[in-house]
C-alpha cells in the first residue's frame, strides 16, 4: 500500500509530504494561466482603443489607460510563473527524494538470497527508473497538461463570450483532438514500459 504501483497513484503517494508545495505551485500555474489570458484581452482593449482614437472616435486617455495595464499584467504573469517554478522544483526535488527513499527502502527490506538470484544493477536502475518517471510526470502535468487544460477551458469561454458558434466549434475540434491524443499516449505507455524494463536489464546484465 505504502509503494503504488500505477506511476499516478505513485506520483502522487509520494507527494504527500510536500502537499503544500504542490498546491501553492498549482495554484501559481492556474493564476498565471488566467494572467495570460487577461494580457491578451487587454493587448484587445488597447487595439480597439488605438483603432478607435484614429478614427476619431476616442481619446488618448483610453490609449494610455491600457498602455499602463499592459505591463503590470505582464509583470504580475511572470512573478506568479516564476513562483509556480520555486514552489514546483520544491515539490518535485521533494518527491523524487522520497521516492528513492522508499524504493531503496523497500529493498534493504530483503536478504542477500533475493540479490542473488537477481541482478543488483536492474534493481537499482529500476529505482532509477521510477524517481525519473516520477520527476517527468509531475513536470510534464504541472507546465504542460495543467496550463493547457484551464488554458482551453478559458480560450472556450472567452469563444464562447464572442460567439457561440465559435464556442461550439472549438468544442467540436476539443471532442476529437482529446481521444486521438489519448489513444495515442496508451500506446506509447506500453513502449515506456518494454523500453524501461529492457534496460533494467541491460545496466543489470553489465553491472
Amino acid at each position: 500500500e505504502w509503494i503504488p504501483r500505477a506511476p499516478i497513484a505513485f506520483a502522487r503517494a509520494v507527494s504527500r509530504p510536500y502537499a503544500r508545495w504542490a498546491i501553492g505551485s498549482m495554484v501559481a500555474v492556474l493564476v498565471a494561466t488566467a494572467a495570460s489570458r487577461v494580457m491578451t484581452y487587454t493587448l484587445k482593449l488597447l487595439t480597439d482603443a488605438a483603432i478607435a482614437f484614429g478614427q476619431g472616435r476616442g481619446d488618448t486617455s483610453e490609449i494610455w489607460r491600457w498602455a499602463l495595464v499592459f505591463p503590470g499584467v505582464y509583470l504580475a504573469n511572470e512573478v506568479v510563473w516564476r513562483t509556480s517554478g520555486f514552489c514546483g522544483m520544491r515539490w518535485i526535488t521533494g518527491a523524487v527524494a522520497e521516492a528513492s527513499r522508499r524504493l531503496f527502502g523497500y529493498l534493504s527490506e530483503h536478504s542477500a538470497m533475493y540479490f542473488a538470484d537477481r541482478f543488483a544493477g536492474a534493481l537499482v536502475n529500476k529505482v532509477a527508473n521510477a524517481a525519473t518517471g516520477t520527476e517527468r510526470l509531475i513536470s510534464q502535468w504541472l507546465w504542460q497538461f495543467f496550463p493547457w487544460i484551464v488554458g482551453l477551458l478559458a480560450d472556450l469561454w472567452i469563444t464562447y463570450l464572442a460567439h457561440p458558434t465559435f464556442a461550439l466549434a472549438l468544442a467540436v475540434w476539443m471532442a476529437v483532438y482529446v481521444p486521438v491524443n489519448v489513444l495515442w499516449v496508451r500506446r506509447l505507455h506500453k513502449l515506456s514500459f518494454a523500453y524501461a524494463e529492457a534496460s533494467s536489464q541491460l545496466r543489470g546484465k553489465m553491472v
